[in-house]
Protein backbone atom coordinates (compact mmCIF):
# COMPACT_ATOMS: atom_id res chain seq x y z
CA UNK A 1 0.00 0.00 0.00
CA UNK A 2 1.32 3.45 -0.86
CA UNK A 3 1.59 6.35 1.58
CA UNK A 4 -1.29 8.05 -0.23
CA UNK A 5 -3.47 4.93 -0.01
CA UNK A 6 -2.76 4.69 3.71
CA UNK A 7 -4.65 7.96 4.19
CA UNK A 8 -7.57 7.09 1.91
CA UNK A 9 -11.06 6.36 3.22
CA UNK A 10 -11.49 3.80 0.42
CA UNK A 11 -8.68 1.72 -1.02
CA UNK A 12 -8.55 -1.11 -3.50
CA UNK A 13 -5.69 -2.41 -5.56
CA UNK A 14 -6.12 -2.61 -9.32
CA UNK A 15 -3.19 -4.27 -10.96
CA UNK A 16 -2.85 -3.31 -14.62
CA UNK A 17 -6.56 -2.66 -15.09
CA UNK A 18 -6.86 1.02 -14.27
CA UNK A 19 -9.03 1.98 -17.25
CA UNK A 20 -11.50 -0.83 -16.57
CA UNK A 21 -11.70 0.24 -12.92
CA UNK A 22 -12.22 3.91 -13.81
CA UNK A 23 -14.83 3.07 -16.45
CA UNK A 24 -16.62 0.91 -13.89
CA UNK A 25 -16.75 3.82 -11.49
CA UNK A 26 -17.92 6.15 -14.26
CA UNK A 27 -20.65 3.62 -15.13
CA UNK A 28 -22.08 4.12 -11.63
CA UNK A 29 -21.58 7.89 -11.69
CA UNK A 30 -23.42 8.27 -15.00
CA UNK A 31 -26.13 5.77 -14.06
CA UNK A 32 -26.84 7.52 -10.75
CA UNK A 33 -26.52 10.95 -12.40
CA UNK A 34 -23.81 12.04 -9.98
CA UNK A 35 -21.76 13.88 -12.60
CA UNK A 36 -21.47 17.66 -12.71
CA UNK A 37 -23.15 18.23 -16.07
CA UNK A 38 -22.23 21.91 -16.26
CA UNK A 39 -18.57 21.18 -15.54
CA UNK A 40 -18.52 18.48 -18.23
CA UNK A 41 -20.28 20.74 -20.72
CA UNK A 42 -17.78 23.54 -20.19
CA UNK A 43 -14.55 21.59 -19.91
CA UNK A 44 -14.74 18.08 -21.38
CA UNK A 45 -14.60 17.42 -25.10
CA UNK A 46 -16.08 14.13 -26.28
CA UNK A 47 -18.03 13.23 -23.15
CA UNK A 48 -20.74 11.58 -25.30
CA UNK A 49 -18.13 9.21 -26.71
CA UNK A 50 -16.88 8.49 -23.19
CA UNK A 51 -20.45 7.68 -22.13
CA UNK A 52 -20.75 5.19 -25.00
CA UNK A 53 -17.53 3.44 -23.98
CA UNK A 54 -18.42 3.47 -20.28
CA UNK A 55 -21.84 1.91 -20.97
CA UNK A 56 -20.03 -1.33 -21.89
CA UNK A 57 -18.34 -1.55 -18.48
CA UNK A 58 -21.13 -2.93 -16.31
CA UNK A 59 -20.28 -4.06 -12.79
CA UNK A 60 -20.24 -7.66 -14.04
CA UNK A 61 -17.75 -6.84 -16.82
CA UNK A 62 -15.51 -4.85 -14.47
CA UNK A 63 -15.45 -7.75 -12.02
CA UNK A 64 -14.66 -10.21 -14.83
CA UNK A 65 -11.73 -8.14 -16.10
CA UNK A 66 -10.32 -6.70 -12.88
CA UNK A 67 -11.34 -9.16 -10.18
CA UNK A 68 -12.79 -6.21 -8.27
CA UNK A 69 -16.08 -7.38 -6.72
CA UNK A 70 -19.17 -5.61 -8.07
CA UNK A 71 -20.00 -4.16 -4.67
CA UNK A 72 -16.57 -2.46 -4.47
CA UNK A 73 -16.77 -0.68 -7.82
CA UNK A 74 -19.98 1.02 -6.69
CA UNK A 75 -18.75 2.15 -3.26
CA UNK A 76 -16.42 4.98 -4.21
CA UNK A 77 -18.69 7.03 -6.50
CA UNK A 78 -21.68 6.75 -4.17
CA UNK A 79 -19.71 7.64 -1.06
CA UNK A 80 -17.92 10.60 -2.62
CA UNK A 81 -19.20 14.00 -1.59
CA UNK A 82 -21.33 15.78 -4.18
CA UNK A 83 -19.14 18.85 -4.45
CA UNK A 84 -18.06 20.73 -7.51
CA UNK A 85 -14.43 20.16 -8.49
CA UNK A 86 -11.94 22.65 -7.10
CA UNK A 87 -11.27 25.55 -9.39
Amino acid sequence: MTRTAAHATEYFACSGTHIATIYGMLWHIFRERLEDKEFLRQRVYGVDEIRKQVAKWTPHEVERVTGLPKRRSSISPKSSPRKSPRR
